[in-house]
């Protein structure tokens, strides 16, 4: 009965007494129901490789969507707490008992909701007998929502934000372009893909924020933050532009590690 609601697709037959044709018409009419932020395209050029495509979306629009979802209406917190135990010590709980939260909160308005952004992220290596296919995804989800809900794989409180284009492999004996030249190339790019993606963030903060809808149907004036990006080792040297192996804070020689 939920698909006998007007959303007939074109072309197909009363007689066939269904709202869609094919999973994938299924699929489309559920996307138009959920009203998901739209993908964008853009284009990087490797120093090998020119014009090489990836595709990210509007890291407001995902905010707005995942704050505004009835699903988590008794999941979201819109304000930092401190917490204490019976000894009268500080217990740190959920995002919005911790100290960043609190401190962001100082540098903002009082009528200001912070947002904090959460971002995951790993290179995932698809299949061996297909030319060795691999796949970079970016996820987003917000702090509001309680750990115990956005942890939850049923409840889909994290979103893809982000499909980052794989590096190509790096090849020996081109002159005057070593590689590591290669390897500083594709940290670079890599880098301003990100810019691309998360300068709505800067534009927002230096705005003051932007009104959004949330699941309660109130609406509140909001300034989304980048506060964790959570990745394995191999992944934070390509965010953070480190060395392998070595660590800019650790006084551990690189030959006394386990």
């Amino acid at each position: 009965m939920f698909f006998k609601t007007g959303l007939l697709p074109k072309g197909l037959t009363e007689t066939l007494k269904v709202q869609f044709k094919s999973g994938e018409t299924w699929r489309q009419l559920i996307r138009q129901i959920a009203d998901e932020p739209s993908w964008e395209k853009g284009h990087v050029d490797f120093h090998l490789q020119q014009n090489v495509g990836f595709y990210y979306r509007n890291i407001q629009e995902c905010a707005q969507y995942l704050l505004r979802q009835r699903a988590y209406v008794d999941s979201l917190v819109f304000e930092a707490t401190t917490e204490y135990d019976q000894n009268k010590q500080r217990v740190y709980s959920e995002l919005h008992t911790a100290d960043w939260w609190v401190e962001k909160q100082r540098l903002l308005s009082p009528n200001v909701t912070v947002v904090p952004i959460l971002l995951a992220s790993d290179q995932t290596h698809l299949t061996n007998f297909s030319g060795d296919k691999k796949l970079w995804p970016v996820y987003m989800s917000i702090g509001n929502i309680v750990s115990r809900v956005r942890n939850k794989p049923s409840a889909h409180a994290w979103v893809p934000i982000a499909l980052l284009p794989v590096n190509p492999k790096r090849m020996s004996g081109i002159s005057g372009w070593t590689k590591k030249d290669q390897g500083v190339d594709s940290l670079q790019v890599f880098h301003d893909i990100m810019r691309t993606v998360l300068r709505p963030l800067v534009q927002l903060y230096e705005a003051g924020g932007v009104e959004m809808l949330c699941a309660d149907e109130k609406v509140r004036k909001c300034v989304p933050i980048l506060c964790t990006w959570h990745a394995d080792y191999m992944e934070n040297i390509n965010i953070h532009g480190i060395k392998l192996n070595l660590c800019p804070m650790c006084t551990v020689p690189k030959e006394a590690l386990g």
